[in-house]
Parts: C-alpha cells; structure tokens; sequence
C-alpha cells in the first residue's frame, strides 16, 4: 500500500561533560601550536578530558593509544555515538610509550599522565616519542606529579632529539620542535636555486627509505603531468604546487592541503585548456597532445623563499 517513508534524524550525542581543568590545558597546548588544524598523538586515554577539549577547542585529528582494551573500547562507543570516529579522532590499542608510528607527523604528542602509561625518565623512551614531532613548530605536553617532573626534563633535553626544546611547565613537560632539521636541504627555483645548480644539498634523505604519509587531497590544484610543467618547490616545511589559476602549498610531513590562492594565468602555458575543456565535454581528444615547450624552455613562473612565494602570471603566450 501506498505510504509515507519514515525518517530517523541523526543526531550524534554530546562529549562527556567538560573539565576546566584540561579545558584551559588543551587550549593552552593549541594556543602554543598556533593553529587549529593537524594530527596528534594522545599516548594514554586518562580520564578522556584532554581527547574531549582538544577536539571541541581545535580541528586537531586525535589519535589515542591506550593499552587498556576495555577502555579503549569504550572510548570508541562514545566517539561513535558523537559522530567523530574516523573524522576526528581513533582509538588505537597498543602501548603508549612503545607505539610504533612514522615520525614527525604530529603537531601535537601529549598525554595527561605520562607515568601512567609506561613513559619513564629514560632519554630513549623520550627521544622515540618526541621525534614524532612534526618540525616548524610542533609541541608536545607530557603531564606528571611535580616529583617525577625534573627528571623527566633532564631525560628529555639528555635525549637530544633535533631541534626540540623541553622546558619546564606546570605540572607538565613542554617541548617545541623547530626548523629545519639538521642537513635538510630546499628547492626553491625551477633548478634547485637561484645558481641553476639542479643539486639538492640535503642530507638527510638515504636509504633506506620510507613513507611518512600518504593519501590527502587530490589533484585538483595541481598542474598535469603532460605539459612538462615547472617542478614543485620545497622551503620551510612546504611544498609549493603550481596549478592552473592557483597556486597552493602543503606540508611536507603530513600532506595537508595548507593553503590554495587564485593566481590568473599561472599554469596556462604548460597545459592546452580547450582541449581539457574538449574532453571534460566528452568528445574524443588525445590528450598526452599537451606535451609542449614546457619549463625546460620557457622557465617556471614563480619563486619560493621561506618568508613568500613570488609568481608570474601569464594570461597569453606569443
């Protein structure tokens, strides 16, 4: 028989109820970030009150490590419920102070008790868990009782992870991770430099090699492979990508899209847009035509340094 269709509204429920103690903790630890966005790395679930404000006062995704399966478990349930597992947070179990993970891909690395999940005041403990932090300004905070703070300072400075400082806070170890890193090189011209040396000087990047992330946002931002476009260029933790009325950068150790500007012209003489246009209405082209003069002979357009991004715009080419 005919019928109305019946409709269940989705409404995720709310976090737990709030701590003012962790709320002013977490916005502090943003608040030294100095943006909202990135990954980090909570070792221990603890009383859930720093999972919960860090997601409410930033657009952080928090991965949890908690080796109780029980709670981790039930950490779960309650993101689910709230509509955030899998977009801004997971639970995973494992050990906190061993977890296995890629480094300096986390803004953040924190835990509201460091002694709690197995973080001891030893230097190789500390100098795994600290360089997982992200460079060009990652922090970490790893709470304790004020007995147990100072050694765990001194383990961390004696561990001597690349340009992190450790300092002591309230009832809390602090850390800045800055940049570069130690024999990381740039590229910051068509050909490495403003000398056309087409060398990079890093000297971090050996074998064996591995991969930090991979996935994130697709292409739409970015040149095609066909037109012998200018190459990406890499200064301060960024890689600039030229595109086709754009231009966007992204970091280096996470992949996040950091910033996209509407630029006119840039890109249009590496690519043939009519026949983009051609076969976006599906007419039949054969599209590697677009292979052309490229940059190898007409240069690339813009420049990057680490405090700006100098581009030309081309709106024809004769």
């Amino acid at each position: 028989e005919p019928g109305e269709p019946l409709r269940h509204a989705y409404r995720p429920a709310s976090l737990t109820p709030r701590s003012d103690r962790w709320a002013a903790r977490a916005r502090r630890i943003v608040d030294d970030l100095g943006e909202r966005e990135g990954y980090a790395l909570l070792l221990g679930a603890g009383s859930g009150d720093l999972l919960r404000e860090l997601l409410l006062c930033s657009d952080l995704h928090v991965v949890v490590v908690e080796a109780n399966p029980r709670k981790a478990r039930a950490l779960r349930d309650e993101l689910v419920a709230a509509g955030l597992y899998g977009r801004r947070a997971a639970v995973i179990q494992a050990e906190p102070a061993t977890f296995a993970v890629q480094p300096y891909i986390f803004s953040v690395v924190a835990s509201e008790n460091a002694a709690a999940v197995g973080i001891d005041p030893d230097p190789a403990t500390l100098a795994h868990l600290l360089d997982r932090i992200r460079p060009y300004g990652g922090v970490a905070f790893l709470g304790t009782r004020p007995r147990r703070l100072a050694p765990l300072c001194e383990a961390a400075a004696a561990a001597r992870v690349d340009q992190v400082q450790v300092t002591q806070g309230e009832r809390a170890l602090l850390a800045r991770r800055g940049g570069p890193l130690t024999g990381a090189g740039q590229w910051t011209h068509q050909y490495a430099d403003g000398s056309n040396t087409n060398f990079s000087p890093d000297a971090r990047a050996k074998a064996p090699l591995g991969i930090l992330w991979f996935g994130g946002p697709g292409n739409e931002h970015i040149l095609p492979r066909h037109g012998h476009g200018p190459v990406p260029q890499v200064v301060g933790g960024r890689i600039i990508l030229p595109g086709n009325d754009a231009i966007s950068a992204r970091c280096v150790y996470t992949g996040r899209e950091l910033w996209v500007r509407a630029f006119p012209g840039l890109g249009h003489p590496f690519t043939d847009l009519e026949l983009e246009k051609r076969y976006e209405r599906g007419e039949s082209v054969f599209m590697h035509s677009t292979n052309g003069i490229g940059a190898n002979q007409i240069g690339s357009p813009f420049v990057t340094l680490p405090d700006a991004v100098y581009a030309v715009s081309y709106t024809h080419l004769t």
